[in-house]
């Protein structure tokens, strides 16, 4: 559960390359071609921004390759809560979300429940380094499903649902491939716990990844009490 990964240069800059499963198709020239999006994904999409991102975990293992100096992730504990809090409030004020003064409440208040939580079993977390500064992170939390009918009508028996949040990247280590190292490091996760799929809430800015690595749209809706 402690192990890390490490991701060591292979491609000059901005030339990552993500290996889509079958919903990628490769052209005559060896290329991917972007994968065929459901029609019916491309009219949600232009009725109104999806509020859930959803993809289930039947997708062979993603494979990447980095082009950055070398990345490590590992498996968070209770020491990490005061990062993964820190994360939490800065992806919320990034976004224009938070003003400074709830922010700071946010993350003050995140430490106790990480610590809480990565004790719990149901949650988890990555924390993602270069060097000696970290740099991203991310948090996965799985909670049994009953039995429910999946894409297209199938049959799906109690098994666990994935929640991903708190995925982030500090600003100036973005666009270098750590937040796609960081979810493909948590769907693996995922998948080794047998889960049936994976949701996430996604911005505008992160929804490019996300949709890459075959989510999308729900028609999730939420009141708050």
């Amino acid at each position: 559960m402690g192990a890390s990964v490490s991701i060591r240069p292979k491609l000059p800059v901005g030339r990552a390359l993500f290996t889509q499963g079958r919903n990628a198709r490769q052209g005559r020239n060896g290329t991917s071609r972007p994968p065929v999006r459901d029609k019916r994904v491309q009219a949600l999409d232009q009725a109104s921004p999806p509020c859930e991102l959803f993809v289930k975990l039947t997708l062979p293992q993603s494979s990447m390759l980095l082009p950055m100096a070398e990345v490590q992730v590992r498996l968070a504990t209770v020491e990490d809560a005061e990062v993964l809090a820190h994360q939490r409030s800065a992806m919320f004020h990034d976004m224009g979300l938070l003003p400074d003064g709830v922010a700071e409440q946010l993350r003050a208040a995140s430490v106790g429940f990480f610590r809480e939580a990565l004790a719990d079993g149901s949650w988890f977390g990555w924390v993602a380094s270069k060097g000696d500064s970290t740099v991203g992170g991310a948090v996965l939390h799985l909670t049994t499903m009953p039995p429910r009918n999946g894409p297209g009508g199938v049959f799906i028996p109690s098994r666990p649902q994935g929640l991903i949040m708190n995925v982030y990247v500090e600003p100036e280590h973005r666009r270098g491939g750590i937040a796609a190292l960081l979810m493909t490091t948590a769907l693996d996760f995922a998948r080794s716990r047998d889960a049936a799929s994976v949701t996430l809430h996604a911005s505008q800015k992160g929804k490019p990844l996300y949709e890459k690595m075959g989510f999308a749209p729900t028609h999730e809706m939420r009141l708050f009490l």
